[in-house]
């Protein structure tokens, strides 16, 4: 994924650097073009106006399009450091809950406090994969931009062994779906700017689960 990002953004920034040349260029034909007050003065040279005119509008826009498309990537990339950070926490808690040092009820408070700290975890993940983009819209429902691409499924349960537990999560709804964004950089070129959250957060080889209670937490890896 971070190959991949690295990869369009450094295409973006070819492109952008290659608009800018070319905005130049139409920039300086346009200026030695001024001469011509009516078309009737020079039909060609008019024409080739009116071109320039266009083309530099459009380049305008491709210019536009690459610095939304690299503010997304950017975006995207610091908040998947933030998922990586959240899912090492996770294995390292879970591997501390399953180790067998603590025994009876000093075991138990600590599978608790284990549990609670990974739910806190799990919540924060779905409330990245909520993240939005400057103008608001979620970045992570592929084409679903105006709505939350997930939602936290919680169960309650009054107390385990005396212990009062709050809500927790025991799933995770995707309402996006697996569309792209796209930017489109040159004429008939685009580049993708955003993941799905399906292919981000339902990776085959990276999933979290949890039981009924606090202290059944897992991580499948």
């Amino acid at each position: 994924m971070r190959i991949t990002n690295q990869m369009i953004n450094n295409t973006l920034l070819s492109n952008l650097n290659r608009h800018q040349v070319n905005m130049d260029e139409v920039e300086n034909q346009l200026a030695t073009g001024m001469k011509i007050r009516r078309p009737s003065d020079e039909p060609a040279a008019a024409v080739n106006q009116m071109y320039f005119r266009s083309r530099l509008h459009e380049l305008d826009q491709f210019g536009k399009n690459v610095v939304d498309g690299q503010n997304r990537l950017q975006m995207v990339d610091g908040q998947l450091d933030r998922v990586t950070d959240i899912i090492q926490r996770v294995r390292t808690l879970t591997v501390q809950a399953s180790n067998g040092i603590y025994q009876g009820d000093k075991g138990f408070e600590l599978e608790v406090a284990i549990g609670k700290e990974i739910d806190q975890h799990l919540r924060a993940l779905v409330d990245i994969a909520n993240s939005r983009d400057a103008t608001g819209q979620f970045v992570f429902g592929g084409h679903v931009v105006e709505q939350r691409p997930f939602d936290a499924v919680d169960t309650k349960q009054k107390s385990l062994k005396g212990v009062e537990l709050k809500e927790e999560i025991i799933g995770v709804e995707y309402r996006g779906d697996i569309g792209e964004q796209l930017r489109e950089i040159e004429r008939g070129e685009y580049v993708s700017v955003t993941t799905p959250g399906n292919k981000v957060f339902w990776a085959t080889n990276m999933s979290v689960t949890s039981g009924v209670n606090n202290a059944e937490y897992r991580a499948a890896a």
